[in-house]
């Protein structure tokens, strides 16, 4: 076996301390320097900062930063043209409106559009079906449209109405759909009290709103005619509709334009006086019933008046309201109400 070697000792390195070197203060006064040695020439030189040169920067418009250079048109070949739609495809269902305002953007031959839509149903890359449900899908999830305005939006997409109801009824649950209804019409009628003081004015916006996000079956022209025939504040009523329509279309837009008007607004009971809304009412409860019905509504709102001149009260609100919504209690909208109002040929 062989012998174990003994570890080697390693000795410590010995470091020898430097010598600091001492300098005298006096050596360097007395000493003197030459100008000819070129090596110890310590002439002072006048220090000149450096200039550096402003760079100008020009601000261009921001239209013409948006203005971007035509790209060349390059004509697409047929199989070009279909890989592509492929993949425009792929990425989000389409319909053949959309696939057909692609081929004619490129400038394909029409002889060849058809061998393209064909091959792209064939491959699976196109599907009406499939585009509508996912269409309705998304508009009722994530935009909360209701079953109308969906209607609409597939129409102009040249989809068949068979289609679209079936669309419809496959994707939309109806608790589902009346729960959405009633969230967003609380969430509407939430921001309605902060901004509005008129309950009326605050059913016909919410009403409006609803209308325009597709959950009322109504055509708003429709709307607009009620609210004429109806003739009481007809102008504030049509604001108060088309307003309420564009707040679901652009909410923000709505409130920066009404922004201005909501700090210290009053409202104006003095726009109708009291005479005015007492000869509407009569005449709407004698074409309602007869004239003694007519009367007896002038018999309590006499009483009315003159307990309100007692109290000194100038105004008038009382009397106001009381000649509004007695009438509206007298004059009860039932189906033979409804029935008279539509045949009596103001209505067309």
């Amino acid at each position: 076996m062989a012998k174990k070697q003994k570890p080697l000792k390693r000795t410590p390195l010995k470091r020898t301390p430097l010598k600091k070197k001492e300098y005298n203060p006096e050596d360097f006064k007395n000493k003197e320097y030459s100008k000819d040695d070129s090596k110890k020439e310590y002439s002072q030189k006048e220090y000149t900062p450096k200039t550096y040169k402003k760079r100008e920067y020009k601000v261009k418009d921001y239209r013409e930063l948006k203005k971007r250079e035509p790209k060349p048109f390059v004509q697409l070949t047929p199989k070009e043209a279909f890989l592509k739609l492929a993949a425009f495809c792929a990425y989000q269902e389409r319909c053949y409106q959309e696939i057909y305002a692609k081929l004619e953007e490129w400038k394909i031959d029409e002889g060849d559009h058809c061998a393209i839509v064909t091959l792209l149903e064939e491959e699976n890359f196109l599907n009406e079906k499939r585009f509508a449900e996912s269409y309705t899908r998304g508009k009722f999830g994530y935009k909360k449209w209701g079953r109308n305005k969906i209607r609409y939006g597939l129409l102009q997409k040249n989809i068949s109405s068979t289609m679209i109801q079936d669309a419809l009824s496959s994707e939309i649950d109806d608790k589902e759909y009346f729960s959405t209804l009633a969230e967003l019409l609380e969430k509407k009628w939430s921001e309605l009290l902060e901004k509005e003081d008129d309950n009326f004015k605050r059913i016909v916006k919410a009403t409006n709103y609803a209308l325009q996000k597709g959950f009322i079956p109504v055509l708003p022209e429709s709307m607009e005619e009620a609210i004429k025939l109806n003739n009481i504040a007809v102008n504030m009523n049509l604001s108060a509709f088309r307003w309420g329509r564009m707040a679901a279309y652009d909410h923000k837009y709505v409130e920066k334009e009404a922004a201005p008007f909501m700090q210290n607004t009053e409202i104006n009971n003095d726009e109708y006086a009291l005479k005015d809304i007492i000869r509407d009412r009569a005449e709407l409860l004698s074409n309602y019933q007869n004239q003694k019905y007519a009367d007896t509504y002038f018999g309590f709102l006499n009483k009315t008046i003159e307990t309100e001149k007692n109290l000194n009260n100038s105004k008038e609100d009382l009397s106001k309201a009381v000649s509004k919504y007695l009438s509206k209690l007298m004059a009860y909208k039932d189906e033979y109400e409804v029935a008279r109002l539509y045949t009596n040929g103001e209505f067309q």
